[in-house]
């Protein structure tokens, strides 16, 4: 058998549990990093700095600048220069955004101004047009509106309710008033309008004090949010209504009256007069008319507009919003509108009331007023806006929103208390027309007062204990019954709950809970202390 010789590996050749030895030695000694992975690790610490504050920076950049290798004079340097960088940029980002938006203003600004330019000249070429169709008849009058309104692509009806706007503001343009010279006390103001008033109108004082604050509203009518409506109203025709309100035209801004208008003549009117309205006979030309009557309560808030579509399919949004003075007889009209306006009952004058003839014709002492509220209207209307005068008790809701801006006025006139009795006498619930509901809730107050319960049945006896009420022919149909007892309660979240006439009686009955009503006593009725309380504001319907 031969022998075989073993031959030991070179002695460069490295075995396989040196190998293993080595790299286990190697993983136990840190690895220098690279030079680029040093730069690395050294922006990202330079980022970090200079993302903190500067007392944080301070306390972190020595122990930042030895963990880099770098000094700290150097990691100072680099942050500083990285914030330096920073700060730079966000004012470059700001400035370049300035002038985005001087840009973009600019723009609309030229916009603007062209739209303004083409309005004007529009305008003026329709002014053109309107002065040659003056003096022509009515017949060729409409086909030549007709002509004009194709040639500039408007609507027909729109265009003949400005030709009769241009045509009355050519004859007599009450829209510029030169102001006095002369700074306006209000309380001098108030009483020269006052005795003018009551040169020509027989009033008692109250009314004559209301009549008097609303027209110097019409004056600052452009601040408010609300135009409340002055309602002169009379049992009786010839009761000075008609006259009252000429005074009133003579003495206020841009009048205009609204004789036999129709609904789209008369916003178009107003939206491009803004004048101080004034409709006469209003109790007959409601009724002919009751688009009117809409148009009226919308133009109680300011920023309503009524849109109107012309044949080219162009919206056109016309603003009803203007001060409005009705004369009439009676109170026809809804509650939602009366529920807007200042009310003031007119009566003839006694014999011994001695009033001036009024003609209806302008006069010195009428100009001179006017140029008068014209001076005090532009010193004061700011003033007047953010006013927030003292309001009597119990004024809420639209009656605190009709009598604000004249309480203001009275307050500077040094009038306010007298302003104060004025409105509490003039605005009764009586001046509106109370809803079967709230009659029936007033019923109920007065049959709660010795009880605190009551069957439907017992209800029912009550309310037709008076022959003669409005409960023994409801609607005009028999007594009221049960079930329209209950209808017309559930609008005020009442209905018919279960009672227990004795504590020991297993018969159970329908009927209603004193407590049931507190709230809607409280909110819908003038306030009674011997019939209910106020519940507690945090207290909802039950």
């Amino acid at each position: 058998m031969t022998n075989l010789k073993v031959v030991p590996p070179p002695a460069d050749v490295e075995s396989d549990v040196d190998r293993v030895r080595r790299q286990l030695v190697e993983a136990s000694v840190p690895k220098e990093p690279s030079p680029e992975e040093k730069a690395r690790r050294l922006e990202v610490a330079v980022l970090r700095l200079a993302s903190q504050s500067e007392c944080e920076r301070v306390f972190w950049l020595k122990e930042r600048a030895a963990e880099h290798g770098v000094s700290v004079q150097q990691l100072t340097t680099l942050v500083n220069k990285l914030v330096a960088q920073r700060q730079k940029e966000a004012r470059e980002l700001k400035v370049e955004t300035k002038q985005k938006e001087t840009r973009a203003e600019k723009v609309k600004v030229t916009t603007e101004r062209e739209r303004v330019r083409d309005k004007k000249e529009a305008a003026r070429e329709c002014e053109k047009g309107f002065k040659a169709l003056l003096g022509l008849p009515s017949a060729e009058l409409d086909a030549r509106i007709a002509e004009m309104a194709a040639r500039f692509g408007r609507d027909v009806e729109t265009l003949r309710a400005e030709f009769d706007v241009f045509a009355g503001k050519r004859d007599h343009d009450p829209g510029h008033v030169e102001p006095w010279p002369d700074p306006v006390e209000a309380r001098a103001l108030l009483l020269e309008l006052q005795a003018q008033l009551r040169r020509f109108v027989a009033l008692d004082d109250s009314a004559a004090l209301a009549i008097t604050l609303w027209t110097m509203f019409a004056w600052a009518h452009e601040i408010a949010s609300h135009s409340p409506l002055l309602i002169l109203s009379s049992p009786d025709p010839d009761c000075g209504k008609t006259t009252c309100l000429g005074v009133i035209g003579k003495m206020t801004p841009r009048p205009q009256s609204a004789v036999e208008m129709t609904g789209p003549g008369l916003f178009r009117l107003v939206d491009y007069l803004h004048p101080t309205l004034l409709i006469d006979e209003a109790d007959k030309l409601f009724v002919r008319k009751p688009d009117l009557l809409h148009i009226v309560n919308q133009g109680w808030t300011y920023g309503t507009k009524i849109p109107r579509v012309d044949r080219n399919g162009i919206v056109h949004w016309f603003d009803p919003f203007c001060a409005k003075a009705i004369a009439m007889v009676g109170m026809s009209m809804p509650p939602t509108t009366a529920s807007r306006g200042i009310i003031i009952k007119m009566w003839p004058k006694l014999p011994g009331e001695k009033v001036e003839n009024f003609s209806f014709s302008d006069d010195a002492t009428f100009e001179t007023l006017r140029r008068k509220c014209a001076r005090w209207a532009a010193d004061n209307m700011l003033k007047l806006k953010d006013a927030r005068p003292a309001l009597p008790e119990g004024f809420n809701n639209r009656l605190e929103t009709n009598w604000k801006i004249l309480f203001a006025i009275a307050e500077q006139a040094g009038a306010l208390k007298e302003a104060h009795r004025a409105a509490i006498k003039l605005s009764p619930r009586t001046n509106y027309k109370r809803s079967e509901g709230n009659r029936l809730l007033e019923a109920m107050s007065e049959a709660f007062r010795t009880r605190k319960e009551i069957t439907s049945a017992d209800l029912i006896k009550v309310l037709l204990a008076d022959p003669d009420g409005e409960w023994g022919a409801f609607r005009e149909r028999g007594p009221i019954t049960q079930r329209q007892v209950a209808a017309l309660l559930k609008n005020y979240e009442i209905w018919p709950t279960t009672l227990h006439p004795t504590k020991r009686s297993d018969l159970s009955l329908h009927g209603y809970r004193r407590n049931q009503f507190d709230d809607a006593f409280a909110r819908f009725l003038p306030p009674d202390p011997h019939i209910r309380t106020l519940p507690p504001k945090t207290k909802g319907k039950k």
